[in-house]
């Protein structure tokens, strides 16, 4: 190969080494825990963390209350500031959410949710179980200690967990100790992705707990939607699907929880009223109850 190709590639080769070297670079980080005390907590921040940011070396000393790991630059300065917002929300919990945008130009982003209403651990994994499913988000995790709940996704996977959150969260009065409210209740979220849908939380009022999870499993066998979800503390039914999916999941709802729309039999007669729901889309699709 003559000389002046030869110096040409290795030129080359240096330029390319020169510019992969900040982005492939692993950093190390040893990261103090101030406020958490507890080895269990420690190991439980660990996970978290090691879960949202992907980093693929993560290791803890409990007895030092301290995590140490290895990462891309983008990885540490997340988990930097996951395990500093978990470290303090321990000891002094937040009363508003915290967000943290990942850099690169990935789009995105850390939430983190602090419930003023979602007290018990159950209530908080049960939040965490629909968020995920029905936004398809695989980063949603808890931390006990803080009562809090962090998500990692788009933007609009973010939005809907936070819009979810937001709605589970207020229903402080989502089981009223004995008698019936006669009112049941429907909230509506629209997704920002036109193929997206949308997504609906529907609260019984009558309907006895016995009864609850088969009118849920009905509503999904009927409307064909497969992200359908019964929450037990809020004795409400969560679906996403499409708009005509929702609409008729949220007549079926009103029909099997209102007692007014039970007519009996007219005397003397072997019929039974009939409800009719016409499939929007569809010139000859309908359900009917009878």
């Amino acid at each position: 190969m003559p000389r002046a190709i030869k110096s040409t590639v290795v030129v080359l080769l240096a330029v390319v080494a020169c510019a992969q070297q900040p982005t492939d670079k692993a950093l190390d980080r040893t990261l103090p825990l101030i406020y958490t005390e507890r080895p269990q907590d420690v190991q439980e921040i660990a996970a978290v963390v090691r879960g949202v940011t992907d980093v693929p070396v993560l290791s803890t000393d409990p007895v030092q209350r301290a995590v140490m790991l290895r990462g891309t630059a983008d990885q540490v300065a997340m988990a930097e500031w996951l395990l500093h917002e978990l470290d303090e929300a321990g000891s002094r919990r937040p009363q508003s959410s915290r967000e943290y945008r990942a850099p690169g130009g990935s789009g995105d982003s850390v939430q983190v949710f602090y419930p003023r209403h979602i007290e018990s651990p159950i209530d908080l994994e049960e939040t965490r179980h629909v968020a995920r499913g029905l936004g398809d988000i695989r980063r949603v995790f808890t931390y006990q200690p803080a009562k809090a709940l962090i998500v990692r996704g788009t933007t609009d996977q973010v939005a809907l967990a936070a819009w979810l959150y937001n709605e589970l969260d207020k229903r402080v009065d989502r089981a009223p100790p004995g008698g019936r409210s006669h009112t049941s209740a429907s909230y509506e979220y629209r997704s920002t992705d036109p193929d997206g849908g949308a997504v609906q939380v529907c609260y019984f009022a009558n309907t006895e707990p016995r009864d609850r999870m088969e009118a849920a499993s009905l509503i999904r066998g009927m409307t064909g939607i497969r992200r359908t979800f019964f929450l037990l503390g809020w004795r409400a039914v969560v679906v996403r699907g499409s708009v005509d999916q929702i609409g008729l999941a949220e007549w079926l709802f009103s029909e099997l929880d209102d007692p007014a729309k039970w007519p009996p039999a007219a005397k003397g007669t072997q019929d039974s009223p009939v409800r009719e729901y016409r499939v929007p889309g569809s010139s000859d699709e309908l359900v009917r109850i009878v």
